[in-house]
């Protein structure tokens, strides 16, 4: 699993990425940091003989406001709980 941020993103964010997945020891996690990138994120299954992955890249930061801010809105109205984006956009 990889991902990639612009340099001056914060390194907790990396380390809570990384706790957030808590699944360090069992999958290899890469950070990249540099450029203008704003967040590339990819993860790959490898085996032996083929490699199988899905990407995502975001050209602005405004993508991640945006979600930011939906999440926000819907969780207003909501008691103390535990939730996850899947709640949130209605899957």
């Amino acid at each position: 699993m990889g991902a990639a941020y612009r340099c001056r993103k914060c390194a907790w964010r990396r380390a809570t990425a990384c706790r957030a997945l808590d699944l360090k020891a069992a999958i290899g996690f890469a950070v990249v940091r540099g450029g203008g990138i704003v967040g590339k994120h990819e993860v790959q299954f490898v085996a032996e003989n083929e490699i199988v992955q899905i990407s995502h890249e975001a050209m602005d930061r405004g993508l991640f406001v945006r979600g930011a801010l939906a999440a926000a809105r819907w969780a207003a109205d909501k008691p103390p709980g535990f939730y996850v984006m899947r709640d949130v956009l209605g899957f």
